[in-house]
């Protein structure tokens, strides 16, 4: 009895201070229990890919109801129609590599490698099979092990995100504890020489808290009792509407926003038991986020979130 009665009153504690750890970080208030414009437990729509593409590492709209995708190994893009539910084109343009996300722009697409080479492939609408691509050997290697890609139209670029090593390989420059994304001239065909955005893994840490699963996970990371996953970048896309730049990482099962000025706003949890393996992100032209999922041994899949900013 007494045994029980001391559990109890440490349950009640770790309790209290859970409920403390809410609404206190550093003197600061947190963004736990902020409204966000997207159910990220509840899909409204699930897509399941066919075997083919069931390690899908990126999609993009090339069209209001078809997507191009790619997929880990294998140097292809496939176009994809949400509205039947399957494959209504592919092109091959590579052997097998390690492709891991895609950017379409008009009749263009752009498909990245892991060691940051990018593959430049026109008329994506053609009747061929076989596309030649161009192809950029870019200032980045292995070490940063690329994985996100998305347009940044305001700068007529694209953004590459790293979930290596922050510098590049011949840069005096060390970027400590920050995960960095480079951009991609679209006019010049030059990367830039230092990061357009660089990502502090402790801010993401002290916001990414406020998004565990229950509140004991808080209490611990609060007090620094549990080790963090690093977060890597795997996939990013700027909202239409908000402009904000999302960006999810799969070995964090976590999403964050950072506004137009590189200010972190807020970050979502993705959870395992909906989440299977986060790789891609794209929204449409009325803000609904669609997110791709590697199979892990099964089906990927595709789940579209509905946009609700009132919700």
């Amino acid at each position: 009895m007494y045994r029980t009665k001391g559990v109890m009153y440490s349950l009640s504690c770790i309790m209290l201070f859970t409920n403390l750890a809410f609404i206190t970080e550093c003197g600061a208030p947190i963004e736990f229990g902020k409204k966000f414009a997207y159910d990220l437990k509840k899909p409204d729509e699930k897509y399941m890919l066919k075997k083919k593409l069931a390690e899908v590492s990126g999609l993009s709209f090339l069209t209001d109801s078809t997507l191009v995708l790619v997929e880990d190994e294998v140097g292809a893009i496939f176009s994809y129609n949400l509205k039947t539910n399957t494959i209504s084109d592919n092109h091959k343009f590579a052997k097998k590599g390690d492709f891991e996300d895609v950017e379409t722009l008009g009749n263009t697409a752009y498909v990245l490698r892991s060691d940051g080479t990018l593959y430049e492939i026109n008329d994506i609408n053609s009747d061929e099979s076989i596309l030649t691509p161009k192809i950029y050997d870019t200032p980045l290697s292995v070490e940063n092990d690329t994985e996100g890609l998305c347009y940044d139209q305001k700068n007529h670029s694209l953004l590459i995100g790293c979930k290596g090593v922050a510098s590049l390989m011949n840069s005096k420059a060390k970027y400590f504890n920050k995960r960095a994304i480079y951009s991609f001239n679209l006019r010049t065909k030059k990367l830039s020489q230092t990061p357009a955005i660089l990502i502090d893994e402790k801010a993401v840490a002290k916001h990414s808290y406020a998004a565990s699963r229950n509140g004991i996970e808080k209490l611990m990371s609060f007090y620094n009792l549990t080790p963090t996953t690093p977060y890597e970048p795997s996939g990013m896309a700027f909202h239409p509407i908000t402009n904000d730049l999302f960006i999810i990482s799969s070995s964090s099962n976590l999403m964050i926003v950072i506004d137009s000025k590189g200010t972190l706003k807020s970050a979502h949890e993705l959870t395992e038991k909906v989440f299977k393996q986060p790789e891609g992100i794209v929204f449409d032209s009325k803000g609904n986020l669609y997110i791709s999922n590697e199979g892990r041994g099964g089906k990927g899949n595709i789940l579209k979130f509905l946009y609700d900013p009132e919700q």
